[in-house]
């Protein structure tokens, strides 16, 4: 008698550790033979174009006398940077940002090109066009 309740409990004790391992959260690891150093680059195609840079950084002076223009394509990250030679404040039309600067401190504009076309860059007090984003498409 003592034998089968121990045989039982036994029995038992072992479904449910089953039990426990099939409702346990699994860790998922990457095969061993499936590591970074095992990929290999392929060559550039003949007459390809390298990639664009992710990130487009710029300081611009907003003193010159043709506004400057920065080239960007959609997706990218743009730093722009704006040296003002007085306190002002700047907006990127289209792209709807406000950004103030003076002297000492640029305005500084940090955001990912989402949209196509001509953006000027134009100071809110005198609404001249200091610069000109322009932001082709993903190529």
């Amino acid at each position: 008698m003592l034998a089968r309740r121990l045989l039982l409990l036994s029995a038992l004790l072992l479904l449910t550790g089953v039990i426990a391992a099939a409702l346990a959260p699994q860790e998922t690891r990457r095969p061993a033979d499936t590591t970074a150093t095992d990929v290999r680059p392929r060559p550039p195609r003949a007459g390809a174009r390298p990639p664009p840079s992710v990130l487009v950084r710029r300081l611009i002076h907003t003193n010159a006398e043709d506004p400057p223009l920065t080239r960007a394509r959609v997706g990218q990250l743009l730093e722009l940077s704006f040296a003002v030679d007085r306190p002002t404040t700047l907006s990127i039309d289209g792209y709807d940002r406000i950004e103030a600067g003076d002297r000492d401190s640029p305005a500084r504009f940090d955001f990912i090109a989402r949209r196509a076309g001509r953006f000027p860059v134009r100071r809110r007090d005198d609404d001249a066009t200091v610069a000109t984003l322009e932001v082709g498409p993903v190529r």
